[in-house]
């Protein structure tokens, strides 16, 4: 739905059948962390405007909401 490159990130966000309404964040050679999951479609819309912020920074790490802890972006 909503998909934007940011240098080495791309941040995706979309409508999943299994768990709604997220973001993700693809890194390095097909590798992505799930970061945030909403509860409808204006949250997800102002939520990828927060990853995309996030990602100009060049991150490290961030905490995946699928998997209950951080991951290295690196």
């Amino acid at each position: 739905m909503l998909h934007t490159n940011i240098d080495d990130y791309t941040i995706d966000s979309s409508y999943t059948f299994d768990e709604g309404y997220e973001t993700a964040i693809w890194y390095k050679e097909n590798e992505m962390v799930i970061v945030e999951r909403y509860k409808n479609l204006i949250d997800m819309k102002e939520g990828h405007k927060k990853w995309c912020e996030f990602c100009k920074s060049h991150p490290e790490k961030v905490y995946s909401v699928q998997y209950n802890k951080i991951e290295n972006l690196i």
